[in-house]
């Protein structure tokens, strides 16, 4: 029986130069994020964004209780293994009386946990799939639409000079990555051509058919807009046979700081490119205007991953939102969320190409729509 991980944690900063002496309304804001395992210890991925979590609580603190506020966070952590536990974590969250979640990553998650809501907010960094971006409020993504990605993508392969013809290898558990797949064909039209199509479950899949076709129809490039385990397992196999194919991806394979393919070995040979928002890793700091925060990966202190600063982006944004408008509880504050715009929390960063050599990601430029 899967064990439940739900880690609340009463975070009460005393703002020491606020100088407010009446008592504050509580805010509380919950964290929903996956975890490998739930008897498994947190990755160094996990502990940076609850670092992030409580770096943006402390830094907006005095403001917050200026305003009458204090925030207070709860975190829960649902099984990657068991994406429907989403949804029982989101509920749990709700019953807690949290006023809105920091939600999961992706997007199959973010439309399961928010299928246990019905009286929260939740916002998430980077869910991007179309059924995430059509929600009414107050379910929000802070990332850059599946239109601007796309186009990134063909700027990207154009700029590269990839070639004409492609495939397309698509997760079919991934919203995201189907969508993406459509809306490059639909902006690649008269300028790519696509030979085939092919649905896939599973991180390592039979390739049979994606063998076979590569066979029959050869292609400059293969499209495979799935998350870094997937893609990295479909790259080693696929350039081991046909080296000249190059690859490109969306959003789920790293950055120059961090690169998510750097685990598989793959031959230095390889050759691509891959769409994310945002500056490179290193300008990031700059963007966002975080100065002390890092986070530990492989043993090594590197600067917070995107999600840890959109992560202080978004309590930034929740700071602004409850001194503008003030709500004396969790109902006035979802009435408000409720008639906002869809796109409210839609970051205003653009999206970024990053040039895949072999297991390095370099970020290459930003492109400008």
């Amino acid at each position: 029986m899967m064990r439940i991980l739900v880690i609340t944690l009463g975070v009460l900063w005393q703002g020491l130069s606020s100088g407010a002496s009446e008592e504050r309304i509580a805010v509380k804001l919950g964290m929903l994020q996956g975890q490998a395992s739930p008897t498994q210890r947190l990755s160094d991925y996990q502990r940076g964004l609850e670092a992030a979590l409580f770096y943006a609580i402390g830094e907006n603190d005095k403001r917050l209780g200026q305003c009458g506020y204090e925030l207070e966070a709860r975190l829960a952590y649902y099984d990657d293994e068991d994406k429907l536990s989403a949804k029982e974590r989101a509920q749990a969250l709700e019953k807690e009386g949290v006023w809105a979640i920091f939600g999961p990553l992706s997007s199959y998650p973010f439309l399961v946990a928010r299928k246990g809501l019905s009286e929260t907010a939740m916002v998430s960094a980077m869910a991007g799939a179309r059924a995430v971006t059509s929600l009414p409020p107050p379910f929000f993504t802070m990332y850059p639409a599946i239109d601007e990605l796309a186009n990134g993508a063909v700027v990207g392969v154009e700029k590269g000079v990839f070639g004409r013809q492609y495939g397309a290898l698509i997760d079919a558990s991934c919203p995201s990555c189907k969508d993406f797949g459509e809306e490059f064909a639909r902006q690649s039209q008269g300028k790519f051509e696509r030979l085939f199509w092919i649905d896939v479950v599973g991180n390592t899949p039979d390739l049979l058919g994606l063998m076979t076709e590569l066979a029959a129809k050869p292609i400059d490039f293969l499209l495979i807009p799935n998350f870094s385990s997937l893609s990295a397992y479909v790259i080693k196999q696929v350039h081991e046979k046909f080296p000249a194919i190059k690859f490109v991806g969306a959003d789920f394979w790293g950055d120059e700081q961090v690169p998510n393919l750097d685990k598989y070995n793959l031959p230095m040979s390889v050759r691509g490119i891959h769409v994310r928002g945002g500056p490179s890793a290193s300008n990031m700091r700059d963007y966002y205007k975080v100065r002390s925060l890092r986070r530990e990966h492989a043993g090594k202190s590197v600067l917070p991953d995107f999600a840890s600063f959109m992560m202080v982006d978004f309590i930034r944004r929740l700071t602004q939102e409850l001194c503008e408008v003030k709500p004396k509880d969790k109902a006035a504050f979802l009435a408000h969320l409720r008639r906002l715009k869809p796109d409210h929390f839609k970051t205003a960063m653009k999206v970024a190409v990053f040039t895949l050599e072999g297991p390095k990601v370099n970020y290459a430029y930003v492109v400008s729509k």
